[in-house]
């Protein structure tokens, strides 16, 4: 169905066609001429023996290099396939063009692309597609598919014409050596080879080459193939080569017999794990009457015999040039098909592609994709071809032959120095140093009149008339051959790249807590990642004058859209319209995300407002009062204090609920109300923080707590210490830590009801409490930081004591670090009440 030799250029040679005539000479020489050629009739058939033997033996070498270079170029052609299905989805459009890559690369007029169906799928796959699963008749015709556990369906056929339409749907399952070779490709990597088939399209002897197609994940999304019709292969091998009765091999089992008169020979190469043999024999076979006439011919025939003896040995030239330049152009497929950049593809083309040729050196530039205007030299021996100072980088419009062919976008002729002076006399010295000749600069061709840059090869020979078609022609191939895999490699690089950008971009987008935040990412990363001017997020879109401005709408978000500009002159291609609602999907949710945070914020910083009230006015006493949330970072916690003015005493409550949000606020909340309540009706210090455990434990609950009482009519402080860090009290004899803990966690079943303890409290003592906010650190034990607050200032007032307490935590962790909330309360007795 398909064909299988690519086109490459022949290699003719020039025979003497002088005239020859008998009448210049006598009888008695004719007769000893005669004689002569008897005599050497005998050699000449002992000759023509052997050379029939390495006839067959050339041709067979000729046609395994030329089966063997096609199935390379095949290979090597749908090695970039995977950048298919970056997205996940191989569509028609995707396809087609690469199909036409394909084609034009590797020669292969046809490709198809088929998915694995389940079988309970197929009634809805043909509702979806339009197509009828079909089966081969075996006879070049299409029946409906059978039932099958799975189907392998053609969805996809390039170039679209009458041929390939007719086999889409086709169930590639029907046929076993089929599904043996999708079975083999789905777990190896690469092109796999299996036959003989009979082609879908007139049941004619084949090969079958398909090959994996991979999303990100490595994961298979589907298949490529092609059936190669080897009988057409063998007829352009008979035209090309001058071989007949090819026959082909594959690990043994024929897959080609063209039968012949049973003279011939055989070569064998290995190729994705196939080992493929080929047989064939010289296309003129031995003409064993051949000796019989030249006993009895005059000298004109001996003559002849001469002539055809000059012409076997040019004809054995040029095929063994034709073999080297067939290997040489294998050689530099197999190479280009391992390239993983545009760098790598462009330093293997000038390591390989002079064998083609037969070029001394070889120079590859490129155009830089940022700035067209630079020429790129990536090999080594640029000074052989053109820049005289060694430069990597050429401006285009300097005058050197590289330059000139990229800038003109045809081929630069330089067959000998006289020419190469008269054009450049400027670099004549430095090629002449470097023993060149003569110089051949091609532009890599990328199709459709593009130019991806030039390779330039130098010979250390003058070229001939004869020999520049032959040299042009195998220099377009490997120009041909380099541009395709330099805009393969390209692709996998922008590919790359933009994979990178995108993981970055959700990624941070993660780690934003608000919508400003959001749409400051959006406009810091989302033109580098779609190669934009720039990308803004709008709450409404109108009528945009801007033929460059593109918006996509954000699918939690109705009434927000991400806008782009685009650069001017930048082409909008389907990928990058993919990857644009991928960013605005992402987007979206991250929107959604911070609003909903926003609005959550908004509503604990009402509920926090409405709970950290101020300290009431007590005569006899200053009191201070301090709050600082980790609202920001990770949201509001379950920090509170609570200071109550009764006529007997002034009770201080500070805790801190586990945990943050909503949840932790509610029930600090709910604590703090049922402390404020006992307290204040006289319940004592025990009994209160008891009835506040029991609240906790039918929560499922926990929260540390000191409890103070400051008798007004007594120097007497009381306190219980449920777990908390503790309280400081400054005397004037010294200080006095509140270090007693009466009993665990509230929420935690205490093992025996606890009692107070009480401590002097005399006018003029400072009592400082706090939550674990105000001295844990990841860096500093608990016991080190409590102590460092003994250095306290306590002769300033209570309100400026909090300020420089909570100004110095913020200072020495800084705004980001602040992962907890802080709550502190100061009191001074100033005197006692009568």
């Amino acid at each position: 169905m398909l064909e299988l030799m690519p086109r490459a250029p022949t290699i003719t040679s020039v025979v003497d066609r002088g005239r020859f005539s008998t009448a210049t000479w006598s009888p008695l020489g004719l007769v000893v001429l005669t004689v002569v050629a008897a005599i050497s009739t005998v050699f000449v058939a002992a000759a023509a023996r052997s050379d029939g033997g390495a006839a067959d033996r050339s041709a067979a070498r000729v046609a395994a290099d030329r089966f063997e270079t096609s199935l390379t170029a095949a290979t090597s052609a749908v090695a970039g396939v995977d950048a298919l299905a970056v997205d996940g989805v191989v569509d028609a459009d995707e396809f087609e063009a690469f199909a036409t890559d394909v084609a034009e690369t590797a020669g292969i007029p046809a490709l198809a692309f088929f998915e694995l169906v389940d079988g309970a799928d197929r009634q809805a796959w043909e509702d979806s597609t339009g197509l009828s699963m079909q089966d081969t008749d075996g006879r070049g015709g299409l029946v409906p598919a059978a039932t099958r556990d799975e189907h392998a369906v053609i969805r996809y056929a390039a170039p679209v014409n009458e041929t390939t339409r007719s086999v889409l749907g086709f169930d590639l399952m029907s046929d076993p050596v089929r599904a043996e070779g999708i079975d083999a490709a789905g777990s190896a990597d690469g092109a796999q080879f299996v036959g003989p088939i009979a082609t879908v399209s007139g049941a004619r002897p084949g090969l079958f080459m398909v090959a994996a197609v991979r999303d990100q994940t490595g994961a298979p999304v589907g298949f490529i193939g092609s059936g190669i019709a080897l009988d057409d292969a063998a007829e352009r091998l008979s035209v090309l080569a001058d071989v007949s009765d090819v026959g082909v091999l594959m690990d043994g089992a024929p897959l080609l017999d063209r039968g012949g008169n049973g003279s011939s020979a055989s070569e064998a190469f290995t190729l994705a794990g196939r080992t493929f043999t080929v047989s064939a024999s010289a296309g003129n076979p031995t003409n064993w009457l051949m000796p019989a006439v030249l006993a009895a011919a005059t000298l004109l025939l001996t003559i002849g015999a001469v002539r055809a003896a000059r012409r076997q040995r040019s004809e054995r030239a040029r095929e063994r040039r034709s073999v080297e330049r067939s290997q040489a152009l294998a050689g530099l497929a197999e190479a280009l098909a391992t390239a993983t950049s545009t760098r790598q593809t462009a330093q293997l083309a000038a390591d390989h592609a002079g064998r083609v040729v037969g070029a001394c050196s070889t120079t590859v530039a490129t155009l830089d994709l940022r700035d067209p205007s630079k020429l790129r030299v990536v090999n080594d021996t640029a000074m052989r071809v053109g820049p005289a100072n060694g430069s990597t980088v050429q401006h285009i419009d300097n005058d050197l032959p590289l330059t000139r062919a990229a800038r003109t976008g045809n081929i630069v002729w330089l067959a000998n120095r006289e020419e190469y002076a008269a054009a450049y006399p400027g670099v004549i010295e430095e090629v002449m140093a470097a023993g060149i000749h003569a110089t051949c600069c091609v532009p890599l061709s990328l199709g459709a009149d593009a130019t991806a840059g030039v390779i330039g090869f130098a010979f250390d020979h003058p070229l001939q008339p004869a020999d520049r078609t032959e040299t042009e022609s195998a220099a377009t191939i490997v120009s041909q051959m380099t541009g395709r895999a330099f805009d393969r490699a390209r692709v996998r690089d922008l590919v790359q790249h933009r994979v990178d950008l995108l993981s970055d971009f959700a990624r941070e987008l993660t780690t934003v807590r608000s919508s400003g935040g959001v749409a400051a990412v959006v406009a810091d990363m989302v033109p580098p990642l779609l190669d934009l001017e720039s990308a803004a997020l709008v709450d409404h879109v109108g009528a945009s004058a801007h033929p460059e401005e593109r918006s996509y709408p954000l699918a939690q978000e109705a009434s927000d859209h991400l806008l782009v500009r685009l650069h001017h002159g930048r082409v909008w291609a389907p990928i990058d319209e993919t990857l644009a609602k991928t960013v605005a999907d992402l987007v979206g949710g991250a929107l959604s995300r911070t609003r909903l945070h926003d609005e959550e914020r908004a509503v604990l910083r009402q509920l926090q407002n409405s709970l950290l009230t101020p300290p009431p006015e007590v005569d006899g006493f200053e009191i201070s009062v301090g709050y600082r949330s980790a609202l920001a970072a990770i949201g509001m916690g379950g920090d509170w204090y609570s200071v109550i003015d009764t006529p007997d005493a002034v009770y201080t409550v500070i805790g801190d609920v586990a945990g943050h949000g909503p949840g932790a606020v509610a029930l600090m909340a709910e604590v703090k109300t049922v402390m404020r309540h006992l307290l204040t009706t006289g319940t004592t210090v025990t009994e209160a923080v008891a009835h506040a455990d029991r609240t906790l434990q039918r929560r499922h609950a926990c929260a540390s707590m000191i409890v103070t009482r400051i008798d007004k009519q007594t120097h007497r402080l009381e306190y219980l210490n449920a777990g908390h860090p503790p309280g400081l009290c400054f005397t004037s004899t010294g200080i006095v830590l509140l270090d007693h803990v009466h009993r665990p966690w509230l929420g935690v079943e205490p093992k025996e009801r606890p009692a107070t303890t009480h401590i002097p409290f005399e006018p003029g003592d400072l009592l400082l409490l706090f939550t674990d906010g105000l001295v844990e650190q990841r860096t500093e034990p608990l016991d080190d930081s409590i102590r460092n607050l003994h250095a306290l200032d306590t002769e300033r007032p209570t309100n400026e004591i909090v300020d420089h307490l909570l100004s110095e935590r913020e200072r020495r962790r800084g705004p980001a670090a602040t992962d907890d909330d802080i709550a502190v309360v100061t009191i001074r007795r100033t005197r006692t009440d009568q």
